[in-house]
Formats: structure tokens, C-alpha cells, sequence
């Protein structure tokens, strides 16, 4: 082949590279506030948390994030309030055709797959109304955005009602047990133990998992450690986790903690504390 022919040839094949990438990136286009009301539809897959839901979009899974919401997190080890939104969900969105609408004062798309607004069912109902109308999610005001007056009186009347996360639970909380005030190590706040404070310079944020990232996934982890007397962390146990990745990225950032330590009469002593590490993707900058 000559030298002229092999470089057609190189040619052709980068314009038939290009070509293969244009019509991959124009099969599943980004959404815009002005598209028509069919381009920003898509059918209903999983729920990924109570205020995230995957959509299948163009032949492709999309996120679409609720705005305004933030997912329940309980302290419960049993993961009963999550699982229950969860599934209040799922019985609400199966089978069915889901419309985003965007607020003009919030960027929707974060140039993933990730879709944040105002999420709606074919026959109006308002799902980010829903999540907080039976406290399943609270207001997630970290961006401000036109209906959040709005969201804070369906939050309200939860919280009034006692509805979801707002109902009293028996939470991971040691104050709510039988007390035992025998041995040489209490929980703080208890048996007129003080409880730590953190300092906040020694917050070591957890490193997010990268696979749990990739896959949206969120959640809280609830940890019992001692604080020791010299304000250090240790023997930390798990009472609650919703993925084993989550788990040692706290434990590892926990273990780098400081607190002024719990003070008994006056002088510092050891306790037990219940120690909580939240990991969310947030809204903006996933």
C-alpha cells in the first residue's frame, strides 16, 4: 500500500470512529428544560434510595434525583423506615412512565447520567411531594430552588403528623434503655457522664467507595466506639451498615477523630458513644 493510500485509509477509519461516536452520544441525549414533554420521559426500573429512581431512557438507565429531597437515613439497625420507603415506591412507580420537569433556577443535568428536578407520574402525581408528604425523605435546601416554601409546609404537616421518619422510634440511643451505671466504662450521656465533643479540626472525612459512587448507591452507617480520656477513638463496633464498603471507610476515617473527651465530676473519663457517618452523593458535584 502506498504511503498516500495508507493515509486515506487512516482517515476513513477516524471518520468512521467519529461517526460510531455521534450516534452513541445522540442515541440517549441530555434532557433540557424547552424538550418536549415525550423527550423527557422514561419508563420506571429501581428505586436507588427514597429520593432517587432509575429510569430507562433512550434504551439506557438515567438517574433521576428528586429535587429538593434528601433520603431517609434512620438509625435503626434494622433498616426498617429505608425499606419501607423503599417499597412505597416501588408499589407507587411499577410499570409506570415517568416525566421530569425542570426548575429554572437550578442546573438539571450534571453531564452524566444523573437528572435532578421535579418528578412527576404520567397522571400528575408529584413524587418529591410524595416522599415528604408521608415522611419518607426531608427538605434538602443546600440548593436554593423556586418550590422550597412550598416543600417546607408538606414537611410540617409531616413532622405534625408524626408520619415516617418524624414518628417517635426506638433509635440506637442508650439513654432509652435500662440503665447500668456498675461498670468502669458508660455510655455518655448517662449516669451523669457528659457526652464528647468533637473537634472539628480532627473530622477526617471518609473516602466515598469508588464502586458504591459509580453505582449511586448512599447510606448511613452507625458506629459504638469508645472515646478515651485523652479525646481518642477506639474499639470501634458496627451497629448498623446498609454495605460492607461503607463500613471501613468510616471506621477509617472515625478512628482518626478527636473529641474533648466526657468529663465525670469535672475530670475526663472514658465512654461508650454512638458515633454516625452519613455517606451521600450530593446534588451537585457527584
Amino acid at each position: 500500500m502506498s504511503e498516500m493510500s495508507n493515509r486515506m485509509w487512516k482517515l476513513h477509519a477516524l471518520v468512521r470512529s467519529l461517526l460510531a461516536v455521534g450516534v452513541l452520544l445522540g442515541a440517549c441525549p441530555p434532557l433540557a428544560a424547552d424538550d418536549d414533554v415525550d423527550d423527557r420521559k422514561g419508563r420506571f426500573v429501581r428505586v436507588n434510595n427514597s429520593s432517587t429512581i432509575v429510569v430507562l431512557r433512550f434504551n439506557g438507565e438515567w438517574f433521576f434525583n428528586f429535587l429538593g429531597v434528601r433520603p431517609v437515613l434512620s438509625l435503626e439497625p434494622s433498616n426498617a423506615l429505608e425499606n419501607e420507603a423503599r417499597e412505597f415506591l416501588t408499589s407507587l412507580l411499577e410499570r409506570q412512565r415517568i416525566v421530569l420537569e425542570f426548575d429554572r433556577a437550578v442546573p438539571g443535568w450534571d453531564g452524566e447520567r444523573n437528572f435532578v428536578g421535579y418528578v412527576y407520574l404520567e397522571d400528575g402525581t408529584f413524587l418529591n411531594e410524595e416522599v415528604l408528604k408521608r415522611g419518607y425523605g426531608s427538605i434538602d435546601d443546600r440548593t436554593a430552588f423556586s418550590r422550597l416554601e412550598e416543600f417546607k409546609s408538606v414537611e410540617r404537616t409531616a413532622k405534625e403528623q408524626g408520619l415516617g421518619m418524624w414518628k417517635e422510634r426506638k433509635l440506637v440511643d442508650p439513654s432509652l434503655e435500662e440503665i447500668d451505671c456498675s461498670g468502669t466504662i458508660v455510655f455518655a450521656g448517662t449516669c451523669g457522664v457528659s457526652k464528647p465533643e468533637l473537634i472539628p479540626e480532627s473530622k477526617v472525612l471518609p473516602e466515598y467507595p469508588r464502586k458504591l459512587r459509580r453505582k449511586k448507591i448512599e447510606g448511613r452507617v452507625v458506629l459504638q466506639a469508645v472515646v478515651s480520656k485523652d479525646g481518642s477513638v477506639r474499639n470501634v463496633v458496627l451497629v448498623k451498615s446498609p454495605q460492607s464498603e461503607f463500613t471501613e471507610a468510616a471506621r477509617v476515617a472515625v478512628e482518626q477523630w478527636r473529641y474533648r473527651p466526657a468529663l465525670k465530676g469535672g475530670s475526663p473519663v472514658d465512654a461508650y458513644f454512638v458515633i454516625v457517618v452519613d455517606f451521600f452523593l450530593y446534588r451537585w458535584g457527584r
